[in-house]
């Protein structure tokens, strides 16, 4: 099994942070991105990392997917932990990828997030232009190679 760890806010969603508890729509350029890599191979499975893991079930959120046309459902979320310090923010989220990663036998990973946890993840691609998400240039390749 090959894994994405997703984030939302900043990768898939690229508008202002929503209110807690709503599920807003994904920037429809990057749900056909996210549906480009998802279909470079079957094995690659999501499992949603945002904090969007909050605010609805996975069967919800597996809903949510679909609605989008996202070829895909997600299998799971990342452990749930929460943490009130945004200093701290990166290197927790990293932990719960970590985590899940100790439970579960996967052959290939890799996390995407706005978050920047390069130092504390090795297969990690960091969206540093949250207003593009996967659009921004190079990460698709980025990502593919990854999990190939």
């Amino acid at each position: 099994m090959k894994i994405i760890f997703l984030d939302h806010q900043g990768v898939m969603y690229i508008k202002k942070h929503p209110h807690p508890g709503t599920l807003e729509i994904f920037d429809l350029e990057n749900i056909k991105i996210l549906n480009y890599i998802l279909e470079s191979d079957s094995e690659i499975e999501i499992v949603i990392s945002s904090d969007w893991k909050y605010w609805v079930t996975l069967e919800e959120m597996q809903i949510f997917y679909e609605k989008q046309g996202i070829t895909k459902k997600p299998i799971a979320y990342t452990p749930k932990t929460r943490v009130y310090s945004k200093n701290n923010y990166p290197e927790q989220r990293s932990v719960e990828i970590k985590n899940w990663l100790v439970l579960n036998k996967v052959e290939k990973w890799v996390a995407i997030d706005d978050l920047n946890m390069c130092e504390f993840l090795d297969n990690f691609v960091w969206i540093n232009e949250p207003d593009k998400g996967l659009k921004q240039s190079g990460v698709t390749e980025k990502i593919i190679e990854a999990l190939l």
